[in-house]
């Protein structure tokens, strides 16, 4: 988490990209998980929007269907002009469910869920390499690299100027590799399902992050994380 924090709110990248959290967890837990996750970046948020925000499409048991339709956002920004405007050509929603890009499922950017399981994997690495000094080495251990593949991602949009035709092209189900032809893109379900694809973005990424001198962190205090994650 740290790369991609510094990732998000390098001055480089803070000069064509506008980061803003939307989660459907309670306003309290959002509050709790921006600040241990930006700290004193979180001022730089456009916003930090809870399941306040939400829509819920449906109910269903045990749990309701909950949307974020980025026409309230889009509308948030609008009524304050010192803000940055933004509208469907510049806005991606990374999220790890569908459902939630409803309404504009162009939108939508997928991401593999970050699981319990994956955190204990996550913390069980910390554990066993305490110190990590390189970026080759954090790559060798098997950390989960989805931020870091997903920095790779941004990184490819940077030039683009209509990021629902992008994400519509080479989004699934028509995924390509960070190196390829439109032409020759090939359908594997969810990119990051693809472990070829996946790791040229993650690539991708580390190449990002060294070019702004961004070193590759876990952010995990493994006796912390291995308390509160089981």
């Amino acid at each position: 988490m740290p790369s991609f924090r510094h990732y998000l709110f390098h001055d480089e990248t803070r000069s064509w990209l506008d980061t803003a959290v939307w989660s459907s967890c309670p306003s309290a837990s959002v509050s709790d998980l921006v600040r241990m996750c930006f700290d004193s970046d979180q001022e730089k948020l456009l916003v930090a929007w809870s399941r306040n925000q939400t829509f819920i499409l449906k109910e269903r048991l045990p749990t309701k269907i909950r949307t974020k339709n980025l026409d309230k956002l889009w509308e948030h920004l609008q009524s304050d002009l010192s803000l940055p405007q933004h509208s469907l050509f510049t806005t991606i929603l990374v999220d790890d469910t569908a459902e939630k890009a409803t309404f504009q499922p162009f939108n939508h950017l997928m991401v593999q869920e970050y699981t319990d399981q994956t955190c204990r994997n996550d913390v069980t690495i910390a554990l066993r390499t305490r110190l990590l000094k390189g970026n080759s080495e954090v790559l060798d251990v098997g950390y989960d690299m989805t931020l870091i593949a997903l920095v790779g991602i941004l990184e490819a949009l940077r030039t683009e100027s209509n990021a629902t035709k992008w994400l519509r092209t080479f989004a699934p189900p028509s995924i390509l590799m960070p190196h390829q032809e439109k032409s020759s893109a090939s359908h594997y379900g969810h990119w990051f399902s693809h472990s070829p694809t996946f790791n040229e973005w993650i690539l991708n990424g580390v190449e990002t992050l060294d070019r702004l001198r961004i070193p590759l962190e876990t952010g995990l205090d493994a006796e912390i994380t291995l308390s509160t994650s089981i």
